[in-house]
């Protein structure tokens, strides 16, 4: 339990980030050592929770930039989907 909200709280953080640096016009970069899970994962919870996308297609859009992300499946898929 600790850990998911420990995580929640993380991309929260990001995700104000991510918004801050677009109102801003800023650029801004979110990579990780693999760029496989949590990077993407940090861009797909912004989509759903910030832009409104639907998870689904979300995920879609993102590999359609980037084919070898969420390899393994989306390790967070439903802790993104479910979190309000």
């Amino acid at each position: 339990k600790y850990e998911v909200q420990k995580t929640l709280e993380y991309f929260r953080d990001c995700s104000n980030t991510i918004m801050n640096h677009y109102l801003l016009g800023t650029p801004l970069m979110i990579i990780c050592d693999e760029c496989d899970q949590l990077s993407p994962s940090v861009v797909l919870y912004f989509l759903v929770h910030y832009a409104k996308i639907n998870i689904d297609l979300a995920i879609k859009l993102m590999k359609s930039k980037k084919v070898n992300i969420f390899d393994e499946g989306v390790r967070l898929y439903s802790l993104i989907k479910n979190s309000n």
